[in-house]
């Protein structure tokens, strides 16, 4: 298999100093993974989705309340896997992760980091020492790493391992509020426009067509408007979302459309469209979840 690519997603410094500060209903690099990760798989890749989570913001227990079902991560993620004290590679990552609810022929897997900051701390550390190593299962999938929170040590180490790095920054919306606001203007009442999201990557490896606001070695690939994290992460999306989530898709597709990255990703695995366990050292040669888990995305349970 070729290689693939190692994407880096990180909390930015506002492009704009007048930026707003991040408001309620813009995605943490957690979601927007999970939402890259499903748009890729949509366009039959296959994706491991790292949560080197140095905070403890819960991406598993947030993964949980959006799809309904249970992706603990001291069964199967990092708790588990740094227990095991096996080497970090394509086998045992199979052996601790989760594989998550995708559409289209890709799959989507998970490596969950802790929720407590204490053993989230750990986690990141583990994984910045092995950082090569997380570069290297970029041959088998595409790999998204997660860094949220503020910036810690334990992420240089993998954003200079990643091949392509993005940053979510906030910004001053131009368009017309959405929503009851909207319906409330054409009564001659102004409200400010929604604030949106920049999604942007080094300009080295995405060309641009918006604006950088002056921010060196970044060029803007997406702008999101107000979406629920539960959308991003899998749950059923409302009408609102669905404009942000479009967005996410074309921001997605400028970042798997790279030569380089379409020319490397693996397509012959089967996709997972509920939850399902990785397969376990002890059943045999490595392979990705099969298909038959439909039952136990909808319980919360294990098969």
């Amino acid at each position: 298999m070729g290689a693939g690519l190692m994407l880096a997603v990180r909390a930015g410094g506002d492009l704009d100093a007048d930026a707003p500060q991040p408001v309620r209903g813009a995605p943490d690099t957690g979601a927007l993974a999970v939402g890259v990760a499903r748009s890729w798989a949509r366009a039959g890749r296959d994706v491991l989705v790292i949560d080197a989570d140095a905070h403890g913001t819960g991406l598993a227990r947030r993964i949980s309340a959006a799809t309904r079902a249970g992706v603990p991560p001291a069964q199967r993620g990092l708790p588990s896997l740094i227990a095991a004290r096996t080497p970090l590679n394509t086998h045992s990552v199979l052996a601790h992760c989760w594989a998550l609810p995708a559409d289209g022929s890709g799959s989507v897997l998970l490596l969950g980091a802790p929720g407590h900051p204490d053993g989230a701390r750990r986690s990141a550390a583990w994984l910045a020492e092995r950082a090569d190593a997380v570069a290297e299962l970029s041959g088998r999938w595409a790999v998204i790493v997660s860094m949220p929170g503020s910036l810690t040590e334990p992420y240089a180490a993998l954003t200079r391992a990643a091949a392509l790095q993005v940053t979510l920054s906030p910004a001053r919306g131009t368009a017309p509020p959405g929503g009851l606001r909207g319906v409330l203007s054409a009564f001659w009442l102004r409200f400010d426009p929604d604030p949106v999201t920049l999604v942007c990557a080094s300009a080295g490896d995405i060309e641009s067509r918006q604006p950088t606001n002056g921010a060196a070695g970044l060029a803007v690939v997406g702008r999101l408007g107000p979406v629920s994290e539960s959308a991003l992460l899998g749950g059923r999306a409302r009408r609102r979302d669905r404009t942000a989530l479009d967005a996410l898709r074309v921001a997605s597709g400028r970042l798997h459309d790279r030569p380089e990255l379409s020319a490397g990703l693996s397509q012959d695995a089967a996709s997972t469209n509920g939850l399902a366990r990785a397969h376990r050292p002890s059943e045999g040669p490595p392979e990705p979840p099969r298909r038959n888990v439909a039952a136990s995305a909808a319980t919360g349970t294990r098969r």
